[in-house]
């Protein structure tokens, strides 16, 4: 009962879109997609390599090194890339594409690429 209430509701609001923008309007094609935000994102990890930690003292234990890094459109679900990354977090660049060699999954392979890069 629901989904057939709800495929009514789909049904009459694109009759009421293509009423009043056309069936073959160009806008109705394109209005639904967002490229801003994928800009947006990406600027945000380049941004994060740019800051600057003030000089440790002598005494100070050394700050580990970071590094951003952002790939988009990445066909593999986040759930499943999650508990890669909870495999490798804090290890080092080797020891992490050492893990990872070894294990058979696709996002293993991507996350990878990503390090060696």
């Amino acid at each position: 009962m629901f989904w057939t209430g709800l495929a009514a509701t789909g049904r009459v609001c694109s009759h009421i879109r293509s009423s009043l923008i056309g069936p073959a309007s160009t806008l109705s094609r394109v209005a639904c997609l967002h490229t801003s935000a994928q800009d947006f994102n990406a600027k945000n990890w380049e941004r994060k390599n740019r800051i600057l930690h003030p000089p440790q003292q002598k005494d100070e234990p050394r700050r580990p090194a970071e590094v951003y890094h952002c790939r988009r459109q990445i066909k593999y679900s986040k759930d499943k890339m999650w508990y890669l990354a909870k495999l490798i977090k804090g290890m080092t660049i080797d020891q992490a594409l050492a893990q990872l060699e070894f294990n058979d999954k696709k996002g293993a392979q991507v996350i990878k690429e990503v390090n060696i890069q």
